[in-house]
């Protein structure tokens, strides 16, 4: 058990996605090993002579992800690169992978590498000088545990000592992509002004689109019995403003929402780890109004064949321990790609309703691309930058962010803390020198892929009417606890 624990903990930093790959059914002629890159038209034409250079890297590292090779990753990671993101998550984890490393290094021998059937695509390569930006797609596929779900990798690369390397990763795998969107909402009867007590709200991923559907006239009581987890609920309702939202450290058996106060309760993604389900369910019921609705919405194992639990969630579990609790499910529906909603009420002495199911196809609206939200957080820290705002900074900067540029041959790196921490103890740039009298900042390259952008800058700045400085500025952002957040920033400065 001690064994497991040390791999998960190694491979979340490094490759979350693998999680949900661990023991897959054993089936005749699975590919194995890293399977090869397939490149979008647009990479395709990249002409660049360092472009081989860069894929090989990006090959060799894939191919320690899925060995969980220590000493493959460590040929293509500087010593100080990070990874941040993870399956599903809104909470950013920003960590070195020099610690993962460290940990694959003593299981070593000790543990199998999970069998990986994915298709890879390199959708999208910038290079300039020595610096690089560079976006795999993986699709997952049978018999994979999380087939379906598409991982997307935003990564940073160097080159120094004539090899490129990884300075910094950003993956967000969208386990759970649509069960906050519009349509979901209105399927679970989310409606604005509602009081509603969300139960495992953990750091916030359902808990803000639920506040932002309720609005100011509602509220939203979010649950846990992870105090931690709510800690950082809380500290992202204090950096984003965010009023409706208050989080109840709760117990196994009674979430301790306040009485008659609810008109809906949820649990999404959480109901399958209960340990004292029907306990819970009793104890809720007096925190419901009359005629309020109690939704579950989980991982639909009968679909997927997915397991992370002893516990499934089927339709025959949820009507067993309702019945148990006092309640009776009024409504399924099952047309989400990879959850199903049940929805109950408190059992009122009459006949119970048959339940209805729904199996349509789920078609979530149509969202477009997010420039305009991410271009703002952008500008926002350019505002910071230039005037040394630590408020404006530390509004759009994700807790663990840095920047890195080389120096004097070496690469340099500046945690965000540090620069806020400098700014706030008094210690600041004179007036006057940012930006510099005519400088120029221009978007060459912009791409957002689910909760993942890069965003790369041209900065002209001329010098007595010659050329000057030309220096490029990459920002990687991930939309985490519903805003965008940059994670890191990496420089190049060409003549």
């Amino acid at each position: 058990m001690l064994l497991k624990r040390l791999l998960v903990a190694a491979i979340a930093l490094l490759c979350p996605v693998l999680l949900s790959a661990q023991d897959p059914p054993a089936t005749a002629g699975q590919p194995q090993g890293s399977p090869p890159f397939v490149l979008a038209p647009g990479v395709q034409a990249v002409s660049s002579p360092e472009k081989a250079a860069i894929l090989e890297t990006l090959e060799r590292y894939f191919k320690g992800y899925y060995a969980l090779d220590p000493d493959i990753l460590a040929s293509t990671l500087h010593p100080e690169a990070v990874n941040t993101g993870g399956v599903g998550q809104a909470s950013l984890t920003i960590a070195r992978m020099s610690g993962p490393l460290e940990q694959l290094r003593k299981m070593r021998g000790k543990v199998k590498p999970p069998v990986v059937n994915a298709i890879r695509t390199v959708i999208d390569l910038f290079i300039r000088g020595d610096l690089a930006d560079a976006i795999v797609r993986e699709e997952y596929l049978p018999p994979m545990r999380g087939a379906g779900t598409t991982a997307y990798h935003a990564y940073q690369l160097y080159k120094t000592g004539g090899r490129w390397l990884i300075v910094s990763g950003v993956l967000h795998a969208n386990q759970y992509e649509g069960d906050t969107d519009g349509r979901t909402l209105d399927m679970m009867g989310v409606r604005p002004g509602m009081t509603i007590g969300e139960i495992g709200a953990g750091a916030g991923r359902v808990t803000f689109p639920l506040a932002r559907r309720v609005g100011e006239g509602g509220k939203v009581y979010a649950n846990d019995i992870d105090e931690q987890a709510l800690a950082e609920l809380r500290a992202v309702c204090e950096k984003t403003g965010t009023k409706n939202i208050e989080t109840l450290v709760g117990k196994v058996d009674d979430p301790q929402f306040p009485k008659g106060a609810l008109d809906l309760a949820i649990t999404a993604i959480a109901y399958h780890h209960f340990d004292q389900p029907v306990a819970l369910l009793k104890n809720l019921a007096a925190s419901l109004k009359p005629g309020a609705t109690l939704v579950i919405l989980d991982p639909a194992y009968d679909r997927t064949g997915e397991k992370d639990s002893d516990r499934p969630t089927t339709r025959e579990r949820v009507e067993a321990e309702a019945a148990e609790a006092g309640y009776e499910l009024v409504a399924m529906d099952a047309s989400l790609p990879r959850e199903n909603i049940f929805i109950l009420r408190l059992k009122t002495g009459g006949a119970a309703a048959v339940p209805k199911v729904t199996t349509a196809p789920y078609a979530p609206a149509r969202v477009g691309d997010e420039r305009t939200a991410i271009l703002a957080a952008i500008e926002t820290w350019w505002q910071g930058h230039d005037t040394d705002d630590a408020v404006l900074l530390d509004k759009v900067l994700a807790r663990g962010a840095r920047s890195w540029f080389e120096h004097e041959g070496t690469l340099q790196f500046i945690s965000s803390a540090t620069e806020i921490e400098r700014i706030t103890s008094g210690n600041r740039r004179p007036a006057g020198t940012r930006p510099s009298p005519g400088e120029k900042r221009t978007v060459v390259d912009f791409t957002q892929h689910s909760a993942v952008a890069v965003v790369t800058m041209l900065v002209e700045i001329p010098r007595n009417a010659a050329p000057g400085v030309q220096s490029y500025t990459t920002f990687q952002l991930y939309k985490a606890d519903d805003w965008w957040q940059i994670v890191n920033l990496a420089g190049w400065v060409g003549q």
